[in-house]
């Protein structure tokens, strides 16, 4: 990532400036956001490796890690056939470094990745 605190935790307004999408991983899953829907990050500890706070539109989402900013993720729209295994609102599906991840609706993320009170 390009802006990053000196705590290592990426500065929020260096996601939205760099625009493209937000890779993140919670509980061994990858998630992408739009990058200009994050208005606010933060570590819940001071040690590299704490959870993630990233606030959304909708939410303040949980993240273990946030893993890149892609400029150019190739994002196709979800397909009808995900609603069968998937109810909650999705923009699309993506691979990133060959896994697949699920691009959210920063206005509707899931329950999975709203964060609990710590």
């Amino acid at each position: 990532m390009s802006a990053a605190a000196p705590s290592g935790v990426p500065q929020a307004a260096g996601l939205v400036a760099a625009g493209g999408w937000v890779v993140m991983e919670q509980d061994g899953r990858l998630w992408g956001v739009s990058g200009t829907a994050i208005e606010g990050l933060r570590r819940l500890g001071a040690e590299a490796g704490s959870a993630l706070r990233l606030t959304v539109r909708g939410g303040e989402l949980a993240a273990d890690r946030v893993l890149a900013v892609v400029p150019d993720l190739r994002v196709v729209p979800a397909p009808a056939t995900l609603r069968r295994f998937w109810s909650e609102a999705a923009t699309g599906l993506a691979v990133y470094a060959g896994r697949p991840l699920l691009v959210i609706d920063a206005a509707r993320p899931p329950r999975v990745l709203l964060a609990e009170d710590e």
